[in-house]
């Protein structure tokens, strides 16, 4: 067996750059996520993690992808929008702090999830970092995703559904306008409420 026979995810070094997986797993989520969705911005799935150096609310504001659709069911009116934000993690990094990373982002999501990379060679390895993520996102709505490469759909393993939470409207749309569509938002006075006058 020569170099030429092994694919580029087949040989997985010591440690992976969680950024190297941005790009893979948001073309992954384009081909696959993307498809049920409508095309009319934001609709979508965006690279939100590498969105430039903007300020964007605080610590774990920033998620790594979002995609971003409206639906429609069957049985009850209306349409409902559904932010989903994920949060990747490279197999060396697998802990339960990418599960309070997700949640902080539902301040401005209706949905969370946490994405692990784990390499097929490295399963057994990692079972008990794998179970300790599933567990603490099973416990706080978070969605929880595996995957053995982040280009290949067929090795993601879909474990656990988000949950959907109604975050406040304002953070939603400030967070679609800045962070999904690149806008500068300048804050504005809320209006006062006189009670009594």
């Amino acid at each position: 067996m020569n170099g030429n026979d092994i694919e580029p995810w087949e040989f997985v070094p010591a440690s992976t750059k969680e950024s190297a997986l941005y790009g893979p797993v948001v073309q992954t989520l384009k081909n696959h996520w993307q498809k049920e969705s409508e095309t009319v911005p934001p609709a979508g799935v965006h690279d939100t993690a590498n969105s430039g150096s903007k300020r964007t609310g605080g610590r774990w504001s920033r998620p790594d992808a979002t995609f971003v659709r409206r639906r429609k069911f069957k049985y009850v009116p209306g349409e409902f929008l559904e932010v989903s934000t994920i949060e990747v993690k490279p197999f060396n990094a697998i802990d339960v702090s990418a599960v309070y990373e997700a949640v902080a982002h539902r301040r401005a999501a209706t949905h969370a999830y946490v994405a692990v990379h784990v390499p097929a060679h490295l399963s057994a390895a990692l079972r008990s970092d794998i179970k300790a993520v599933r567990s603490v996102a099973a416990a706080h709505g978070v969605g929880f995703i595996r995957f053995a490469d982040p280009a290949d759909h067929s090795t993601w393993k879909y474990v656990l559904d988000a949950e959907r939470v109604e975050p406040d409207p304002q953070k939603l749309s400030r967070f679609l306008s800045e962070q999904v569509m690149g806008e500068k938002v300048v804050a504005r006075p809320a209006p006062t409420v006189g009670f009594g006058e």
